[in-house]
């Protein structure tokens, strides 16, 4: 029998708001802004939720700073891939249940000066219901 596959969309925010205090031993600045936004999509596959995604570089990465570092810029100035899978396994109702997800971030475009690094994340917790679709992931 044929698996359903269905589609939650959302949008998040990548470093919403980013304030960064830059010191040197002769002057100090602060860069604030909006930073990158991300929009993904989670499709149920059987028992396994797939994670797609891409961020855009929606946020300033040219401002003029103390230190001038890239990675002290509210945006990064990439687009980038997200890809996820996680898995929830089932429990009596009101009971906390167990989790994983691997997901990873890759540029695909970038600024021939500044190639932000890919990333692969990991991470297993609880899931505590609270009340009707509110839940605590630890």
């Amino acid at each position: 029998m044929p698996r359903k596959t269905r589609g939650t969309y959302l949008a998040t925010f990548f470093e919403s708001s980013i304030d960064r205090t830059i010191a040197t031993a002769s002057a100090s600045g602060k860069a604030v802004g909006l930073g990158d936004v991300a929009v993904g999509a989670r499709f149920q596959v059987g028992d396994h939720r797939l994670i797609v995604g891409v961020k855009l570089p929606t946020g300033p990465d040219d401002l003029t700073l103390v230190a001038p570092r890239r990675y002290l810029q509210p945006g990064s100035g990439s687009t980038d891939v997200l890809l996820g899978v996680r898995r929830d396994y089932a429990a009596p109702a009101g009971a906390p249940s167990f989790f994983w997800q691997l997901s990873t971030q890759a540029p695909v475009t970038y600024d021939e000066n500044f190639r932000p690094g890919s990333s692969f994340t990991g991470m297993t917790g609880w899931k505590v219901p609270l009340s009707g679709p509110l839940a605590l992931s630890i």
